[in-house]
C-alpha cells in the first residue's frame, strides 16, 4: 500500500493514524547555536544508520547542524549531534551573511548537495512583521544556496541558484526538480524549478506547482515547506499550510502528483494537525520529513507553542503512521 493510500476522506480520521513518540520532543533547543530553536529538514537513511539535517537559531541567526541515529532508536531521543555542529554557518559576507537554514541535502552524481535558505539579515524578519492579508510585500533578501562536501568539507558555490526558501529536491532519471516557496499575495506559494547538473536551475512554471486552498479553506493563506518523495510509482509532497498566518502554520497536507508540475490536494487534508494544549506542538506544526523504517512510515516535524511574532521556539517530534 503506498503513503497516500492510507489516507481517506475524512481528516480527523487521518489524524488519528499518526502516534507521536510519547518522548517528544526527541530534539529539544537548546545547544549554543541552537538555543532558541530547532526544525528538521532532511532524513537520510543508510541500511541501519539515520542522519537528520536540521536548522537552528540564536539571536536572530541561524545556522545548520545534523544529528544521527540508528533506525532501531528513531522513535525515540537517542540522536546524537554531530560534534562539528553547526556544519554550515553564514558567510559573513554576500547573499547568506545573515542566516542558513532549510537544508536539503541529496546525494547527486557521486556527492553529496545541501541546498539551502539564505538571508543577509534575520531569517524570519519578513514573518515576523507580516500581519497576514493580501499584501503585494515580498521579502527582498531570501534566495537559496548551495555548496557541496568536499573532503567532509562543504564549499559553497558563490552565487545562489534561485530566489525563494524552503528549498526540497528530488533526482528522477539524472534530472534534478527543486521545489521552493515563495511569497505571493501575503502567503507562501511552491513552485519547481529544473536543472540537468544541479547547479542551474531554471522554472518549470511560471505559475506555482501548489497554491492555497479556497476561502475559508485551512490552507488558504500560505503553503510551504515542502517535501516530495516517490510513493509507490507516483509522487508524494507533505506540505504545511495555515489560514491566516505566515509562518505558524497549522496544518500539514498531502498531495498528489504524476508528473512533478500537475499536483492533487488529497480530500482529507489536513492530515496532521498541532498537539493539544500543554504540549510543544500545541501551536503549530511544520516542515514534516518522510523516511521509511522496515517498511514503516515516519515523519519527523517542527512543532511550537508560540507564534513567531511572540519568539520561535521551534523543538523536533517524530510520528509514526499505524498500520504501515
Amino acid at each position: 500500500m503506498s503513503f497516500a493510500e492510507h489516507f481517506g476522506t475524512e481528516p480527523k480520521e487521518n489524524q488519528s493514524q499518526w502516534q507521536r513518540c510519547p518522548d517528544n520532543p526527541i530534539i529539544s533547543f537548546g545547544a549554543d547555536w541552537s538555543r532558541e530553536f530547532i526544525a528538521p529538514s532532511t532524513v537520510l537513511v543508510d541500511g541501519d544508520d539515520i542522519t537528520l539535517y536540521v536548522e537552528g537559531g540564536a539571536d536572530d541567526r541561524e545556522c545548520i547542524g545534523r544529528y544521527r541515529s540508528t533506525t532501531n532508536l528513531a522513535f525515540s531521543p537517542a540522536w546524537t549531534p554531530d560534534p562539528h555542529n553547526p556544519i554550515l554557518e553564514p558567510s559573513g559576507h554576500g547573499f547568506d551573511r545573515g542566516s542558513v537554514f532549510d537544508p536539503a541535502v541529496i546525494r547527486y552524481r557521486g556527492r553529496t548537495h545541501l541546498y539551502y535558505s539564505a538571508t543577509a539579515g534575520g531569517a524570519h524578519a519578513f514573518a515576523e512583521s507580516a500581519s497576514g492579508g493580501s499584501g503585494d510585500s515580498r521579502p527582498d533578501d531570501e534566495c537559496i544556496g548551495l555548496a557541496i562536501e568536499n573532503r567532509g568539507m562543504f564549499d559553497r558555490q558563490a552565487a545562489p541558484v534561485l530566489v525563494g526558501r524552503c528549498p526540497n529536491l528530488i533526482e528522477v532519471q539524472g534530472v534534478m526538480t527543486l521545489f521552493y516557496v515563495d511569497v505571493e499575495a501575503g502567503g507562501y506559494r511552491i513552485y519547481a524549478a529544473r536543472s540537468e547538473d544541479g547547479i542551474q536551475f531554471e522554472p518549470l512554471i511560471r505559475e506555482p506547482v501548489l497554491s492555497v486552498g479556497g476561502p475559508g479553506e485551512w490552507d488558504s493563506f500560505t503553503v510551504t515547506t515542502p517535501k516530495v518523495f516517490v510513493d509507490d510509482g507516483r509522487f508524494a509532497m507533505l506540505y504545511a499550510g495555515d489560514s491566516s498566518r505566515l509562518d505558524d502554520p497549522t496544518g500539514i497536507g498531502l498531495a498528489v502528483s504524476d508528473d512533478l508540475i500537475q499536483w492533487h490536494k488529497h480530500p482529507g487534508n489536513p492530515i496532521l494537525v498541532p498537539g493539544v494544549p500543554g504540549t510543544f506542538d500545541s501551536l503549530s506544526v511544520a516542515s514534516a520529513v518522510p523516511f521509511r523504517i522496515n517498511d514503516t512510515w515516519h515523519i519527523a516535524y517542527a512543532g511550537g507553542a508560540q507564534a513567531v511574532a511572540e519568539g520561535l521556539q521551534s523543538q523536533i517530534g517524530v510520528a509514526r503512521l499505524l498500520n504501515s
